[in-house]
């Protein structure tokens, strides 16, 4: 064969698959065939990319909290021991429940709360969307900690001391100042500073 003929398999029509390619041929078939397995390794390996990319992505998304928030309790509980703060422990449907996007819209943003938040608390945020995926270990801790404090609706904060003992609950959605007052009952708070 010519150098710039080409093999051919067949007659193809239009629109048929496109890892039927028609490769220029140098007189050597198991060239082509090799190019041909090369070329669909590799197309796998890319799809395979792709793919892991998408999930991490989308995993990555979902175990996110607000700037300030952790989601590690265990870090939390250390931090709060060390600062002598309280653990604010934030159950919440944050893209379902509307309850719980009123609670961040009206009092997470308020500066009163975020006063409270850096001087007397240390906020882990467990979220359980309907929208978003949790990666599976995220999900366990969070539904751990739901079961032992007997969490049943969302938004439920539970604030506990710096050795995990609870030491009070806020249910539901409140009012920034009716909210933040209760909440202040239980960090020993007044102005936001601890007393």
């Amino acid at each position: 064969m010519a150098g710039s003929e080409k093999l051919t398999f067949g007659r193809y029509s239009r629109g048929e698959c496109f890892d039927k390619v028609l490769y220029p041929v140098s007189g050597d078939t198991g060239k082509l065939q090799k190019k041909i397995e090369r070329d669909k390794k590799m197309k796998k390996f890319l799809l395979v990319m792709f793919a892991a990319l998408c999930c991490a992505v989308t995993s990555f998304a979902a175990d996110e909290c607000p700037k300030g928030w952790t989601l590690d309790i265990d870090a939390a509980l250390k931090k709060a021991k060390a600062e002598n703060k309280k653990v604010y422990l934030l159950f919440t449907g944050s893209d379902w429940c509307g309850y719980c996007i009123r609670l961040k819209n009206d009092v997470f943003s308020k500066k009163d709360f975020k006063k409270i938040a850096q001087n007397s608390l240390v906020p882990v945020y467990f979220d359980f969307p309907h929208k978003k995926e949790i990666s599976p270990a995220q999900m366990k801790i969070q539904l751990q900690w739901a079961k032992k404090f007997g969490v049943r609706g969302y938004p439920t904060a539970v604030i506990l001391d710096a050795n995990g003992n609870k030491i009070g609950e806020i249910g539901g959605y409140r009012p920034a100042k009716a909210y933040i007052n209760e909440l202040k009952k239980f960090t020993g708070s007044k102005n936001g500073k601890k007393k």
